[in-house]
C-alpha cells in the first residue's frame, strides 16, 4: 500500500468525505495524518486526544483552521465508559452529526477501553443516518455494525503513513460495501 501525503492526495471521485469526522488521538502520528487529510478533503474534524495533551489537539485544530478548514479540539478520558458518548453529543452540538469515528489510540493501549463499546455504535445508529466506526487496535473486537453504522477494525502497523492509508481507504468506501 502506498503512503498518502495529506497535502497532495487527490480526493476520491466518490463518495464524498464524511461531513463530520471524530478522530480519537487525532493530533499525533497516524491520527494527525488522518485528521489533516479529512479536513483537506472537506470534512469538519473533531481532533481528539486521549487523556492529557489537549494542547496538541488545539494546535492542530488552529493549524487546520488557518488553512481554511473546519476543526475543533477535544479531550476524552477513555477509561470513563460514558465519555465517548458524551463527546459525540458535544461534537454534534458544535459541528453536526458524526459520520465517521476513527479510533486511533493503539499506540496508547492495545485494548479497547471502556469508552469504545457497543453503546457508542448503538448511539450512532439511533440517529438513523449512515456512519462508520474505524478502530485501529490489536484487541479482539466484539464491536458490530448496527443498522446504518458500519464497523471496521484495522491492525496497527509501525509505519504511520501505512496506518493512515489503511484507515482512509476503508473510511472512504461507499456505504453499500
Amino acid at each position: 500500500m502506498s503512503a498518502i501525503d495529506p497535502t497532495t492526495a487527490a480526493l476520491p471521485p466518490s463518495p464524498p468525505p464524511p461531513r463530520v469526522a471524530l478522530v480519537v488521538d487525532g493530533a499525533g502520528g497516524p491520527g494527525r495524518i488522518v485528521s489533516t487529510w479529512l479536513a483537506t478533503a472537506g470534512s469538519a474534524v473533531a481532533v481528539t486526544v486521549a487523556g492529557s495533551g489537549s494542547g496538541r489537539a488545539a494546535f492542530l485544530s488552529k493549524e487546520l483552521i488557518d488553512q481554511g478548514h473546519t476543526a475543533l479540539p477535544y479531550c476524552v478520558d477513555l477509561d470513563d465508559p460514558g465519555a465517548l458518548r458524551r463527546l459525540i453529543a458535544d461534537i454534534e452540538g458544535d459541528l453536526g452529526p458524526v459520520d465517521l469515528l476513527v479510533y486511533m489510540v493503539h499506540t496508547v493501549r492495545p485494548v479497547l477501553p471502556p469508552a469504545l463499546d457497543q453503546h457508542v455504535v448503538a448511539g450512532l445508529a439511533a440517529a438513523g443516518r449512515p456512519a462508520h466506526v474505524v478502530a485501529v487496535t490489536t484487541a479482539d473486537s466484539a464491536l458490530l455494525g448496527t443498522g446504518p453504522v458500519r464497523v471496521t477494525v484495522i491492525a496497527p502497523a509501525a509505519d504511520d503513513q501505512a496506518v493512515a492509508a489503511a484507515v482512509l481507504a476503508v473510511a472512504l468506501l461507499p456505504e453499500d460495501r
